[in-house]
């Protein structure tokens, strides 16, 4: 089924490279079987998303479907590894594009694997994608924001729509005859037509009949632009017709421009500018040899597959084979580059090719390690999440080549779940080309560049913290939730992971996550050996969480956390450099050297004049307390509830029921703050029933202040109203 983004097997992605004919052109031969199908209303929804809201990206569904063109080519490289005849017809993989401005057409020409009748009516009219219908609820009429959106989600084929008023797609699979061909169309308003026909090359030609206000994209110097901005560095050469002189090409569409200088390539830059820009220069590409100057015969050997030379012209008609083609891409993959030929733009270029995004990366690391094992990895951070990082189901990881042959996408196996939102190549030297995702997951190989690479991308996040904490800053407000996955999940790196946490705290008045464990043990008071942290629903809650008023008054800074995952990630430590962490809320606060003797001498003596109205509350709320207990945290609310050190959290518990698993139900210690005018009135009450209510209602204010839901809240309102009432009665008035 097809996918908005690279997927294993997904023909979607490769748009098949296929025959010589650029134009559109009614088939020769009678055509079978033609059906019209309907889209699925997801594709019609996202089409029409895009034409809306991507018209100022439009320009990006060149390298969509240049992206698609190089995975067929791609896969089909792999799949020759187990049957080699499948490159007999033509064994140099190769892009073409023909852009035609009089009759305002663009064609992208692949010879990868290309894709039969089944495949062809369901990867282009339908979207087999976990998350889908999270995707489409996310979106509003908000244009950037939906820009934004399917940039994360990646447009894919359907990209082409943006520009064009309908597309053409003649396609056939590697290794079927030519009269199992395949022809789909569609003018993106709903349906699509399908027929078989004779189609003697395999691959796939998408051909687009661009719409009036998209015709620049006919014009082979804007293509040329486009594919050297976004396409540079696809491992497969991206020909176009040689040295048409512009003023042919602006002649043929009606349009004057100034003449392409002599040396210069077809966008007016000159080619010494070109080469020096791109970081690289080298010789022509020969003939006989591929577009990185490899002989084709090596690149067949290298590949795991031999066969004939490809004759010249065998896929194009006789008009044909007298243009001359010319490479405008370097055709050599970027990650095996030296770092001193790639500059940062190049680098950019290349991220935004490989993860469909619009945007910068925030940083990148690229490594080639030789020795005992030898492999390049380079690998990205993106700057913004992508809408399914939750999804725990959803695709992720690098993807794999082995000496230089692309072997699969999404290669989980090379980076740990907490490191799933980074983008990323590995090519490898060592592992056999017929490796599998079951292998994968057994070879010690795998393991060991795992584990490399897991280190390098905490030492990346660690650079980028210390050298650029603004960029940081923007990562950590991104995925930095997923990034404390990692302290459960990866014992061994958790010592590197530590230090790229990021709290508020009370420190601050905002609630901007910005301080790190560093900061805090250096802010620490002389005699302070716990590191306070405290947990709600909101860090604005959190910052108000009566369990902290002690620390607080006392110039104690306390960590704010309120995601989901913090109950569990800081469940899961114990020191950072000698000094314990500490929930706030949980048993005792362990103040230790910070509190006086006169504090002792305070609280002896208020526990000895309270020791009454504390066993009075204890027997009015029952089973539902512990105990009650003279509070040491409090200093303005006149309650809360405390845990013991090993019991669930209330929050916890919650999110546990709601996954339907039992729970045992926490029996928590109520502390109370007996110089609070409302203890004073409750210790002054004689009336059995009225102190029992009033004991209830501090319970269950407190229950609301942790953020816990009340068994019974009508009950709660009807004895806060009855409260209410006696207070605001005139004195020596009937209750």
């Amino acid at each position: 089924m097809a996918r908005l983004r690279r997927r294993p097997g997904a023909a979607l992605r490769g748009w098949r490279a296929m025959e010589s004919e650029h134009k559109a052109r009614p088939n020769p031969e009678p055509a079978s079987a033609r059906e019209t199908h309907g889209f699925q209303a997801e594709v019609r929804e996202l089409l029409k998303l895009m034409i809306h809201s991507l018209y100022s990206h439009r320009e990006i569904f060149l390298r969509e479907l240049l992206s698609n063109a190089s995975d067929a080519c791609d896969r089909l490289r792999f799949a020759a590894i187990a049957d080699g005849a499948l490159l007999a017809e033509d064994r140099e993989l190769a892009i073409r594009i023909d852009a035609d401005p009089s009759a305002g057409t663009l064609t992208i020409t692949d010879n990868g694997i290309g894709m039969t009748r089944e495949e062809a009516i369901a990867n282009l009219g339908t979207i087999a994608r976990s998350g889908t219908a999270e995707f489409f609820r996310s979106l509003s009429g908000d244009e950037q924001k939906a820009s934004q959106l399917i940039g994360q989600f990646g447009v894919g084929f359907y990209s082409a729509f943006i520009v064009a008023e309908r597309v053409e797609v003649r396609s056939r699979k590697a290794g079927v005859p030519a009269e199992a061909g395949v022809r789909w169309e569609s003018g993106a308003d709903g349906e699509f037509t399908v027929e078989t026909l004779t189609q003697p090359a395999r691959g796939t030609a998408v051909t687009l009949h661009l719409k009036a206000d998209a015709r620049e994209f006919a014009d082979p110097m804007r293509v040329r632009g486009l594919i050297r901005r976004y396409s540079d560095h696809i491992g497969f050469a991206v020909r176009m017709r040689k040295g048409e002189p512009r003023e042919a090409a602006s002649a043929r569409a009606g349009t004057r421009g100034p003449e392409a200088r002599p040396g210069t390539d077809m966008s007016g830059e000159p080619r010494e500018a070109a080469s020096a820009r791109a970081g690289t220069r080298g010789p022509e590409a020969r003939p006989g040899t591929d577009m990185s100057g490899e002989p084709r015969e090596a690149a067949s050997v290298r590949a795991g597959v031999r066969g004939p030379e490809a004759r010249p012209g065998k896929d194009m008609s006789e008009s044909e084979a007298s243009l001359e083609y010319e490479v405008v891409n370097q055709a050599k993959a970027l990650w095996t580059l030296p770092r001193a030929q790639i500059s940062d733009e190049e680098y950019r270029q290349f991220y935004q090719y490989l993860a469909h995004d619009f945007t910068d990366p925030l940083a990148w690391s690229h490594n080639k390690v030789e020795g005992k094992r030898e492999y390049i990895s380079l690998l990205y951070l993106p700057a913004r999440a992508p809408f399914d990082l939750w999804q725990r189901e959803a695709a992720r990881g690098v993807k794999l080549y082995v000496r230089r042959v692309f072997i699969m996408d999404d290669a989980e196996q090379f980076l740990p779940l907490y490191l799933r939102f980074v983008k990323g190549v590995v090519d490898s030297s060592d592992l056999p080309l017929n490796i599998s995702r079951e292998i994968l997951q057994q070879d010690p190989e795998v393991e060991a560049i795992r584990s490399s690479l897991t280190k390098r991308v905490l030492d990346l996040l660690a650079r980028l913290a210390k050298d650029e904490p603004q960029k940081y800053a923007t990562f950590w407000k991104e995925f930095g939730a997923v990034l404390k996955e990692g302290i459960a999940q990866d014992l061994p790196n958790q010592g590197a992971i530590l230090p790229l946490l990021r709290f508020a705290s009370t420190h601050a008045s905002d609630n901007d996550p910005s301080v790190s464990l560093g900061d805090y043990l250096a802010r620490m008071k002389p005699g302070q050996e716990r590191i306070y942290y405290v947990i709600a629903e909101t860090l604005e809650a959190a910052r108000a969480s009566p369990a902290i008023e002690r620390l607080k008054e006392r110039g104690l800074e306390v960590l704010l956390l309120a995601e989901r995952i913090d109950e569990w990630v800081m469940g899961q430590l114990e020191t950072y450099e000698g000094k314990r962490f500490k929930d706030a809320a949980r048993g005792d606060l362990q103040l230790g050297a910070l509190a006086s003797d006169a504090d002792h001498k305070q609280h002896n003596a208020q526990l000895k004049e309270s020791k009454g109205l504390l066993k009075r509350i204890k027997d009015a709320l029952g089973e539902r307390i512990t105990e009650v207990r003279l509070s040491e945290r409090l200093r303005e609310s006149p309650a809360c509830l405390v845990l013991g050190e090993h019991d669930m959290p209330e929050r916890m518990r919650r999110i546990l029921a709601a996954a339907g698993q039992k729970t045992p139900q926490a029996r928590p210690v109520l502390e109370v703050n007996v110089e609070h005018p409302l203890l004073r009135y409750l210790d002054g009450l004689t009336d059995a029933g009225q102190f029992a209510e009033l004991a209830q209602l501090l319970y269950e204010q407190a229950l609301l202040t942790e953020g816990a839901a009340l068994a019974n809240a009508p009950e709660y309102v009807q004895r806060l109203n009855r409260l209410l009432v006696r207070l605001a009665a005139p004195p020596g008035a009937a209750s």
